[in-house]
């Protein structure tokens, strides 16, 4: 399998142009969005199950609320992960980018099913949080895990006015790439939540092809000197049907590297988000929100060199990003890329670690915890 290759179907340009564009739309990252504490979940909010914990750092206390079950429960949770596959449809020059096989391939991979990659056979998720939590889970919780059920719908299509949108053909992978403006495509997935009539105990996973977001004019990007870009997010929003009741979910680019790997990185980024909302289940974004009623997760201020080249400091608790330039995973026979994460010892500055084997990540990267900034 090749470059993000489809268990089954294909990628689909329909109408799009092979000229070819050379910028430097691939070397910019966008900024996380300002996410602010504000007050506690509601106890009678419905969403995906939750647990609630802390660490104390400098003598300040960090409250934070993860997915599933306390490990000290020794207990299995089960999540409900609709994949959404989406067709983009740019009016501007006709181009569709769709893949049928998106939804086959991340159900195959080590996400959603079992996988034997040092702790017996699970998912990655399940593998991350188990060795999190190694102390009691090896001990006395041999029975906690956090599994995914995955099921998927039909690509859904999204239509994307000229001004809110514009593709290229990437030379150096041989591929169509879009680019759309971040807050039309908020808004539209904001729609498909209540239109597809998504659960709140239930994460949603909208998956485009080849298709990053901006917060930029996107028809400025091929443009010098650029623009930033994210190729996925997670975030929690507050039911349009009830208000005590919180959808979460996550988009995230199926990328497809064509000629330039040949590895699946159509997992990598659902990976990094998947692993970030267990962690980190309500993040928001409060401007676009407005007065919520619950609270991201947040850490002592960190940075680190493989988060924007070490030159970011922040608090949150997201713990796949002090890696995303760093080690990722490629796991046999159909090499899917995984994305790497700190444990939350490298966030609380625990000396030892307490996550399996005295590490600070899953790849090992880290020798010590978080730098403070």
């Amino acid at each position: 399998m090749s470059g993000g290759g489809p268990a089954s179907g294909g990628p689909g340009t329909a109408a799009c142009s092979n000229r070819a564009f050379t910028s430097n739309f691939h070397e910019n990252r966008a900024s996380e969005a300002a996410f602010l504490p504000l007050e506690q979940l509601p106890a009678n909010a419905v969403s995906v199950p939750t647990w609630s914990g802390s660490f104390t750092t400098g003598g300040t206390a960090y409250p934070f609320t993860m997915v599933g079950t306390d490990p000290a429960a020794g207990q299995a949770t089960h999540v409900p992960v609709e994949i959404i596959p989406l067709r983009i449809d740019f009016a501007g020059n006709g181009c569709v980018l769709e893949n049928r096989g998106m939804a086959a391939d991340l159900e195959a991979s080590p996400l959603f099913a079992p996988t034997d990659l040092g702790l017996g056979a699970t998912q990655w998720l399940d593998l991350y949080q188990r060795a999190n939590f190694w102390p009691t889970v090896s001990t006395t919780s041999p029975g906690y895990h956090l599994l995914l059920d995955p099921s998927d719908v039909p690509a859904v299509t999204l239509h994307v006015p000229a001004a809110q949108g514009i593709t290229f053909f990437d030379l150096n992978t041989n591929r169509t790439v879009g680019v759309v403006s971040g807050d039309w495509f908020f808004h539209q997935l904001l729609g498909l939540i209540s239109s597809l009539h998504v659960s709140p105990t239930t994460l949603a996973a909208f998956v485009p092809y080849n298709t990053y977001i901006t917060d930029q004019n996107p028809n400025t990007c091929l443009q010098p000197p650029g623009c930033a870009f994210s190729s996925g997010f997670h975030i929690g929003v507050l039911s349009n049907n009830n208000p005590h009741a919180i959808n979460t979910f996550a988009e995230a680019s199926y990328e497809d590297l064509g000629t330039l790997s040949p590895y699946d990185w159509g997992t990598v980024v659902l990976s990094h988000e998947i692993l970030e909302w267990a962690a980190d289940p309500f993040d928001h974004d409060s401007s676009s929100q407005g007065q919520v009623s619950f609270r991201s997760n947040t850490a002592p201020a960190w940075s680190s060199p493989y988060f924007f080249g070490g030159s970011a400091c922040t608090t949150v608790l997201e713990v796949a990003d002090p890696l995303e330039e760093g080690l990722a995973f490629y796991v046999p026979p159909d090499r899917h890329i995984l994305a790497n994460a700190a444990f939350l010892s490298w966030f609380a500055r625990q000396s030892p670690s307490t996550a399996i084997g005295g590490l600070y990540d899953l790849g090992g990267i880290f020798s010590t915890y978080s730098t403070a900034c």
